[in-house]
Protein backbone atom coordinates (compact mmCIF):
# COMPACT_ATOMS: atom_id res chain seq x y z
CA UNK A 1 0.00 0.00 0.00
CA UNK A 2 1.44 3.30 -1.10
CA UNK A 3 2.72 5.44 1.86
CA UNK A 4 0.80 8.76 1.65
CA UNK A 5 2.63 12.47 1.88
CA UNK A 6 1.14 13.00 5.61
CA UNK A 7 2.64 9.89 6.22
CA UNK A 8 5.84 10.78 4.71
CA UNK A 9 5.75 13.91 6.93
CA UNK A 10 5.14 12.30 10.46
CA UNK A 11 7.72 10.06 9.55
CA UNK A 12 10.63 12.91 9.13
CA UNK A 13 8.90 15.28 12.12
CA UNK A 14 11.72 16.46 14.53
CA UNK A 15 11.63 13.44 16.79
CA UNK A 16 14.23 11.33 18.68
CA UNK A 17 13.88 8.38 15.29
CA UNK A 18 14.26 10.73 12.67
CA UNK A 19 17.19 13.15 14.85
CA UNK A 20 19.02 9.53 14.87
CA UNK A 21 18.51 9.51 11.31
CA UNK A 22 19.87 12.67 10.61
CA UNK A 23 22.93 12.44 13.14
CA UNK A 24 24.07 8.79 11.03
CA UNK A 25 23.82 10.60 7.24
CA UNK A 26 26.06 13.71 8.92
CA UNK A 27 28.35 11.38 10.24
CA UNK A 28 28.86 9.21 6.88
CA UNK A 29 29.45 12.48 4.99
CA UNK A 30 31.54 13.78 7.63
CA UNK A 31 33.41 10.95 7.58
CA UNK A 32 33.32 10.64 3.13
CA UNK A 33 35.19 14.00 2.92
CA UNK A 34 38.10 13.01 5.84
CA UNK A 35 38.63 9.67 3.67
CA UNK A 36 39.02 11.94 0.30
CA UNK A 37 41.23 14.29 1.68
CA UNK A 38 43.17 12.01 3.39
CA UNK A 39 43.13 10.20 -0.40
CA UNK A 40 44.11 13.44 -1.71
CA UNK A 41 47.05 13.51 0.78
CA UNK A 42 48.70 10.27 0.19
CA UNK A 43 48.66 10.73 -3.62
CA UNK A 44 50.13 14.42 -3.25
CA UNK A 45 46.74 15.49 -5.45
CA UNK A 46 45.80 18.50 -3.22
CA UNK A 47 47.99 20.73 -5.22
CA UNK A 48 45.38 20.04 -7.90
CA UNK A 49 42.98 21.93 -6.23
CA UNK A 50 44.73 24.06 -3.87
CA UNK A 51 48.31 25.95 -3.74
CA UNK A 52 50.92 24.21 -1.29
CA UNK A 53 50.45 26.86 1.49
CA UNK A 54 47.06 25.95 1.65
CA UNK A 55 47.48 22.79 1.29
CA UNK A 56 48.82 22.35 4.78
CA UNK A 57 46.15 23.20 6.26
CA UNK A 58 43.67 21.21 4.37
CA UNK A 59 45.80 18.08 5.45
CA UNK A 60 44.81 18.73 8.78
CA UNK A 61 40.91 18.79 8.12
CA UNK A 62 40.18 14.67 8.95
CA UNK A 63 41.82 15.49 12.70
CA UNK A 64 38.96 17.30 13.46
CA UNK A 65 36.27 15.54 11.09
CA UNK A 66 36.99 11.89 11.87
CA UNK A 67 36.21 12.83 15.71
CA UNK A 68 33.00 15.27 14.88
CA UNK A 69 31.79 12.16 12.24
CA UNK A 70 32.76 9.44 15.14
CA UNK A 71 30.39 11.37 17.69
CA UNK A 72 27.70 11.91 15.36
CA UNK A 73 27.67 8.34 15.28
CA UNK A 74 27.76 7.23 18.48
CA UNK A 75 25.09 9.85 19.68
CA UNK A 76 22.93 8.31 16.86
CA UNK A 77 23.70 4.50 17.91
CA UNK A 78 23.58 5.21 21.79
CA UNK A 79 22.77 8.65 23.10
CA UNK A 80 19.35 9.26 25.04
CA UNK A 81 16.50 10.16 23.50
CA UNK A 82 15.93 13.04 26.05
CA UNK A 83 19.88 14.34 24.82
CA UNK A 84 18.83 14.55 20.70
CA UNK A 85 18.22 17.53 19.61
CA UNK A 86 17.78 19.16 16.48
CA UNK A 87 19.34 22.72 17.79
CA UNK A 88 15.91 24.20 16.91
CA UNK A 89 16.16 24.04 13.50
CA UNK A 90 13.16 22.29 11.50
CA UNK A 91 14.61 18.69 10.01
CA UNK A 92 13.13 18.50 6.30
CA UNK A 93 9.92 17.02 6.54
CA UNK A 94 9.69 15.00 3.61
CA UNK A 95 12.00 12.23 2.23
CA UNK A 96 12.57 14.20 -0.61
CA UNK A 97 13.52 17.40 0.94
CA UNK A 98 15.75 15.31 2.98
CA UNK A 99 17.16 13.80 -0.62
CA UNK A 100 18.01 17.04 -1.97
CA UNK A 101 19.60 18.62 0.97
CA UNK A 102 22.13 15.45 1.32
CA UNK A 103 22.70 15.49 -2.04
CA UNK A 104 24.11 18.75 -2.31
CA UNK A 105 27.17 16.94 -0.36
CA UNK A 106 27.10 14.15 -1.92
CA UNK A 107 27.07 14.60 -5.38
CA UNK A 108 30.26 16.82 -5.35
CA UNK A 109 31.85 13.75 -3.19
CA UNK A 110 30.87 11.34 -5.43
CA UNK A 111 32.39 13.24 -8.29
CA UNK A 112 35.65 13.51 -6.69
CA UNK A 113 35.74 10.27 -5.60
CA UNK A 114 34.94 8.88 -8.94
CA UNK A 115 36.88 11.70 -11.72
CA UNK A 116 40.62 11.46 -11.87
CA UNK A 117 42.42 14.47 -10.70
CA UNK A 118 43.35 16.01 -14.03
CA UNK A 119 45.44 18.99 -14.66
CA UNK A 120 43.88 22.06 -16.02
CA UNK A 121 45.49 22.32 -19.52
CA UNK A 122 44.16 24.05 -22.96
CA UNK A 123 40.17 23.48 -22.31
CA UNK A 124 40.27 25.23 -19.48
CA UNK A 125 42.48 27.98 -20.74
CA UNK A 126 40.36 28.65 -23.86
CA UNK A 127 37.65 28.69 -21.42
CA UNK A 128 39.08 31.37 -18.66
CA UNK A 129 40.95 33.01 -21.78
CA UNK A 130 44.68 32.68 -22.03
CA UNK A 131 46.64 35.96 -21.46
CA UNK A 132 50.09 36.56 -23.45
CA UNK A 133 53.08 37.80 -22.10
CA UNK A 134 53.37 41.46 -23.52
CA UNK A 135 56.21 42.96 -25.04
CA UNK A 136 59.06 44.28 -21.89
CA UNK A 137 62.12 45.34 -22.80
CA UNK A 138 63.88 44.81 -19.92
CA UNK A 139 63.07 41.22 -20.35
CA UNK A 140 64.09 41.36 -24.14
CA UNK A 141 67.84 42.03 -25.37
CA UNK A 142 68.15 38.90 -26.70
CA UNK A 143 68.12 36.67 -23.38
CA UNK A 144 68.20 33.20 -24.01
CA UNK A 145 65.16 31.75 -21.71
CA UNK A 146 64.31 28.39 -20.96
CA UNK A 147 59.97 27.79 -20.56
CA UNK A 148 58.03 24.65 -19.15
CA UNK A 149 54.17 24.56 -19.78
CA UNK A 150 51.88 22.75 -21.99
CA UNK A 151 51.38 23.55 -25.99
CA UNK A 152 48.26 25.61 -26.37
CA UNK A 153 47.71 24.97 -30.19
CA UNK A 154 46.22 28.13 -32.69
CA UNK A 155 42.57 28.07 -33.97
CA UNK A 156 42.99 28.37 -36.73
CA UNK A 157 46.56 27.48 -37.15
CA UNK A 158 49.05 30.17 -37.86
CA UNK A 159 50.65 30.40 -40.95
CA UNK A 160 53.92 29.86 -39.50
CA UNK A 161 52.51 27.33 -36.79
CA UNK A 162 53.37 29.92 -34.28
CA UNK A 163 52.08 28.18 -31.15
CA UNK A 164 51.28 29.48 -26.84
CA UNK A 165 53.20 27.50 -24.52
CA UNK A 166 51.48 28.07 -21.17
CA UNK A 167 51.10 27.65 -17.70
CA UNK A 168 48.32 28.41 -14.79
CA UNK A 169 48.79 30.88 -11.95
CA UNK A 170 47.03 29.94 -9.00
CA UNK A 171 46.54 32.15 -6.07
CA UNK A 172 44.40 30.34 -3.87
CA UNK A 173 42.63 27.01 -5.78
CA UNK A 174 42.41 26.46 -9.08
CA UNK A 175 38.67 28.21 -9.66
CA UNK A 176 40.55 31.39 -9.92
CA UNK A 177 43.36 30.16 -11.94
CA UNK A 178 44.72 32.45 -14.46
CA UNK A 179 46.71 31.17 -17.93
CA UNK A 180 49.46 32.74 -18.98
CA UNK A 181 51.66 31.82 -21.60
CA UNK A 182 53.93 33.35 -23.96
CA UNK A 183 53.88 32.69 -28.09
CA UNK A 184 56.41 30.20 -29.46
CA UNK A 185 58.30 29.99 -32.96
CA UNK A 186 59.32 26.32 -33.43
CA UNK A 187 60.65 26.99 -37.01
CA UNK A 188 61.50 23.76 -38.69
CA UNK A 189 60.90 21.66 -35.64
CA UNK A 190 57.95 19.31 -36.14
CA UNK A 191 54.49 19.92 -34.00
CA UNK A 192 53.23 18.23 -31.07
CA UNK A 193 49.90 17.66 -30.26
CA UNK A 194 47.91 19.85 -28.17
CA UNK A 195 48.32 19.74 -24.42
CA UNK A 196 52.12 18.01 -24.61
CA UNK A 197 53.94 19.21 -21.60
CA UNK A 198 57.18 20.85 -23.17
CA UNK A 199 60.36 22.43 -22.35
CA UNK A 200 61.51 25.48 -24.89
CA UNK A 201 64.49 27.04 -25.19
CA UNK A 202 65.43 30.05 -26.96
CA UNK A 203 65.59 33.70 -27.54
CA UNK A 204 62.90 35.99 -26.52
CA UNK A 205 61.91 39.06 -29.31
CA UNK A 206 59.60 41.11 -29.67
CA UNK A 207 56.73 40.72 -32.73
CA UNK A 208 53.45 42.18 -33.50
CA UNK A 209 50.41 39.82 -32.93
CA UNK A 210 47.02 40.84 -33.47
CA UNK A 211 48.27 44.47 -33.47
CA UNK A 212 49.66 44.53 -30.36
CA UNK A 213 53.48 43.55 -29.36
CA UNK A 214 54.19 40.90 -27.76
CA UNK A 215 57.02 38.29 -26.57
CA UNK A 216 57.64 35.64 -28.21
CA UNK A 217 60.53 32.61 -27.68
CA UNK A 218 61.63 32.11 -31.12
CA UNK A 219 62.93 28.61 -30.03
CA UNK A 220 66.11 26.72 -31.00
CA UNK A 221 64.88 23.25 -29.29
CA UNK A 222 61.46 22.18 -28.07
CA UNK A 223 61.79 18.76 -25.78
CA UNK A 224 58.49 16.96 -25.02
CA UNK A 225 58.88 16.28 -21.46
CA UNK A 226 56.61 14.28 -18.72
CA UNK A 227 53.60 16.75 -16.75
CA UNK A 228 55.50 18.47 -13.87
CA UNK A 229 54.85 17.22 -10.55
CA UNK A 230 53.66 20.62 -9.33
CA UNK A 231 52.01 22.04 -12.77
CA UNK A 232 50.92 24.86 -11.25
CA UNK A 233 52.62 28.24 -10.55
CA UNK A 234 51.53 29.90 -6.96
CA UNK A 235 51.98 33.36 -7.05
CA UNK A 236 50.45 37.04 -7.77
CA UNK A 237 48.52 37.01 -11.17
CA UNK A 238 50.18 39.49 -13.82
CA UNK A 239 52.85 40.25 -11.26
CA UNK A 240 56.85 40.87 -12.47
CA UNK A 241 57.01 37.84 -10.32
CA UNK A 242 55.07 35.59 -12.37
CA UNK A 243 57.09 36.26 -15.42
CA UNK A 244 60.51 35.82 -13.83
CA UNK A 245 59.30 32.34 -12.14
CA UNK A 246 58.13 31.61 -16.11
CA UNK A 247 60.86 32.56 -18.09
CA UNK A 248 63.97 31.01 -16.51
CA UNK A 249 67.80 31.97 -18.05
Amino acid sequence: MAVSSRSQEVLFMNNSRSIRVHYLFRSVLLLALALYIAQLAEHNALLYYVTPKLARWVKLCPVLLVPMALSLALQAVSGRSSALCDCEQRLPRSVWRSAALYALFLIPLLLGYLLPDRTLLSTAAASKGLTLLPADEQLLAGREVTFTGFLYPHEPRDADNTFTAARFLVHCCTADAAPLGILVDPGQQKSLPADTWIEVRGKLQIVQYEGREMLQISAAKILPIPEPAVPYLYTEPDSAASLEQLLQP
